[in-house]
């Protein structure tokens, strides 16, 4: 079932409920999920926590990746290609889901057009490496670059 994915927000471990609430929650906050509470992961490089993090602060600085148009290129298997759009702003963005490495063909319109890299390594997870006319994306991981 999807409880497991429904459960309540954990803030701090050792609070009751997690934190979430004083009140009894809908779904009971299990005892594994306290590990990754809010308090737990504060200050850690690698947590999920820095990660979330780190890309709201990178979706901060770019306009385009807030109230930008959105263009999906194309992209097979469990990679997901899209250019975001917002005035003179362009930022290619590719994501691998898979747990395996992908290459990214860039398309033609794209091939010829100086990218530069926004985000490399957000808290441990792994960006996509640029080539020349293609893109390697490591297991789960993705790219997020400056067209033009």
């Amino acid at each position: 079932g999807r409880d497991g994915c429904r459960t309540p927000m954990v803030w701090e471990a050792g609070a009751e409920n997690g934190g979430f609430s004083a009140g009894k929650p809908w779904l009971p906050v299990p005892p594994s999920h306290r590990a990754r509470a809010v308090d737990v992961q504060e200050g850690e490089d690698g947590s999920v926590l820095a990660a979330y993090r780190s890309m709201l602060a990178l979706r901060k600085r770019h306009p385009a990746l807030i109230a930008g148009s959105i263009r999906f290129l194309g992209a097979e298997g469990d990679v997901l290609a899209f250019i975001r759009q917002r005035e003179n702003e362009n930022l290619l963005c590719v994501f691998n889901f898979a747990g395996e490495p992908a290459n990214w063909t860039l398309p033609a319109e794209i091939s010829d057009v100086e990218i530069t890299v926004l985000a490399v390594d957000v808290a441990g997870v792994l960006g996509g490496v640029l080539g020349e006319t293609a893109l390697a994306l490591p297991p789960v991981g993705y790219f997020v670059g400056r067209i033009g």
